[in-house]
């Protein structure tokens, strides 16, 4: 019986592998992104149905599989979400990748393409994008974000709203998922507490960025997974496979949980190998990330940043103290947190639920000490740890809880020892309040060019134009935008803008020519020397000037001064 069912996965994943790669073996590079920013919208939506359709399915069941206090959950959701509220500033703290996941979700909305606008037109309220780019990063976040979109409209506030919310599912998962490996509500409790805690995960919850939502699905989908490998069924089945398969899709490495899933099952359940629901559940998952596996080779030669190699022995040798030192200097990470977590690898008679959550931990702790950018103290890649914070959380709860257990036995009259572990944890935590309440200096340049941005777009009138390095985050602003490269390229486009925009032409003088880039640099000078020009908006922030002006044909008398 399990030959014939190893033979039968096998022949399928062959039968799908053979097909990806005549797919991918007939199209070319453009041709290959052209296609997938139609399929990866498609692909993911039907992904994420399973995921909401297996999890209903299973609704009675996760319910049973629960710790005591069923309502424990909720609360732990409800506070996670005044938490990440009220304590840190909503802000941007990357370079643009805030921008462009809500362009990409602006896109998805409106025209049912995963991508990049270059040349976005908004009239009466309607987007149509004229020229477009395939982004490199993978495309479950800003489908999330697109499907929020559809409620409240392309708007940067819901957007921060959204990553609020999956920041409170996150820690709810969390709970579950140490109430699945534990079966304590004490170690349930105390890895939510540890999440919700953790200084940068409050940081980052509160910008646009993926990491948070990453985080939470891979708790999501380790949790479908483990709990359809407690009650193996075809509805558990259904909901484990499609959410691994949705988790996978956030950032590069968010693939890395189905090896965290493939050692869970031989950790947890090595029983399952024997049975069809896991075959059925491998076959769904493999068919469910083609897609994905077609963008990973579609972006497989992306620098990603570097001009050496991405990944080396001499970056790891680099990376692996800060990322180390992370944890224990508590500087933006409580050390309580780490001897809770060392605690939580001696519990006993759960080494096999240990084993599975810390390899979790080191995969994705790991990945990135060879990466190039991979050190937590290099610009803002601290956020790289929200990634390995859900493990991390689960193994300090583990400690809290036997640390809870310990002092309920040693004074046993004594009702509020239990409750102390959980008390140090926020006292511990409490140390950290100015580093969560501060806005910080990770990408202000691009943070004050972005506001900036704002002011000016607001200082035109809807039907006008702006030529900028970022169009999309123009764009998601509400207003026309392309790109100033065209001034080079297609500076014939240029001169038909005055014709076609009654409200003007724009040029936003912004961070990319005020850096040291040679090649952007001189699209600004190009732009400046080509064109009768009117300032209508100074801003600077430090060293960084950030200018909006108003472009006149050279056939127009010059402006006045």
């Amino acid at each position: 019986m399990t030959r014939r069912l190893l033979l039968g996965f096998l022949a399928v994943v062959a039968l799908g592998l053979a097909g990806l790669s005549g797919w991918l073996g007939t199209v070319d590079a453009v041709s290959l992104k052209d296609q997938l920013r139609w399929i990866t919208p498609r692909s993911l939506e039907l992904t994420f149905l399973l995921m909401v359709a297996g999890f209903a399915a299973n609704y009675r069941g996760i319910r049973e599989s629960l710790p005591p206090r069923r309502a424990l959950p909720l609360v732990v959701f409800l506070a996670a979400l005044v938490v990440v509220s009220f304590l840190p500033p909503r802000t941007h703290r990357i370079y643009f990748d805030e921008d462009i996941y809500q362009n990409v979700a602006q896109n998805i909305l409106w025209q049912g393409r995963a991508q990049m606008c270059n040349e976005g037109f908004l009239t009466a309220g309607v987007f149509k994008c004229e020229a477009w780019e395939y982004n490199k990063e993978p495309n479950a976040f800003p489908f999330l974000l697109s499907t929020a979109y559809r409620f409240s409209g392309v708007d940067e506030s819901a957007s921060h709203r959204l990553n609020h919310w999956l920041f409170a599912l996150g820690a709810m998962a969390v709970y579950w998922v140490a109430g699945l490996l534990f079966d304590k509500t004490g170690v349930a409790l105390g890895a939510a507490c540890v999440y919700i805690l953790t200084p940068q995960n409050l940081l980052w919850a509160s910008t646009i960025a993926v990491e948070p939502s990453a985080a939470t699905f891979g708790a999501i989908g380790m949790g479908a997974w483990i709990y359809f490998c407690r009650k193996p069924s075809w509805r558990s089945a259904m909901f484990g496979a499609s959410a691994l398969a949705f988790a996978s899709q956030f950032r590069p490495e968010s693939g890395l949980v189905l090896a965290v899933a493939i050692t869970g099952m031989v950790f947890l359940t090595p029983g399952l190998f024997r049975r069809r629901e896991a075959y059925g559940a491998a076959v769904l998952l493999f068919l469910l990330l083609i897609p994905h596996f077609a963008h990973l080779w579609a972006v497989r030669n992306e620098k990603w940043g570097s001009t050496d190699a991405k990944f080396s022995a001499a970056h790891a040798q680099q990376n692996w103290k800060p990322n180390a030192g992370y944890y224990i200097q508590g500087v933006d990470f409580p050390p309580l947190f780490t001897f809770a977590a060392f605690l939580g690898l001696l519990y006993p008679r759960r080494r096999r639920q240990v084993g599975t959550v810390l390899a979790w931990f080191l995969l994705l702790f790991g990945i990135f000490i060879p990466f190039y950018a991979g050190s937590y103290r290099y610009g803002a890649d601290v956020r790289f740890a929200f990634l390995s914070a859900a493990p991390l959380a689960i193994l300090a709860g583990a400690g809290l809880g036997l640390a809870s257990a310990w002092l309920g036995r040693r004074f046993s009259s004594a009702r509020w020892a239990r409750g102390l572990p959980y008390a140090l944890a926020v006292y511990a935590f409490s140390h950290f309040l100015p580093l969560v309440n501060a806005l910080g200096s990770e990408g202000w340049q691009a943070r004050a060019d972005h506001d900036t941005a704002l002011a000016m777009v607001q200082a035109t009138s809807e039907d006008a134009i702006l030529l900028t390095h970022n169009p999309g985050m123009i764009q998601i602003m509400g207003r026309s935008a392309a790109q100033v490269s065209l001034v080079a390229y297609q500076p014939a486009r240029i001169d038909s803008f005055f014709d076609r925009f009654p409200g003007g032409v724009y040029f936003h003088y912004n961070f990319w020519c005020n850096v040291h880039d040679e090649v952007q640099n001189k699209f600004c000078g190009d732009v400046l020397a080509g064109y009768k020009t009117q300032v209508v908006m100074e801003e600077s922030a430090g060293f960084y000037r950030y200018v909006l002006y108003r472009l006149l044909p050279n056939s127009s008398p010059p402006p006045l001064s």
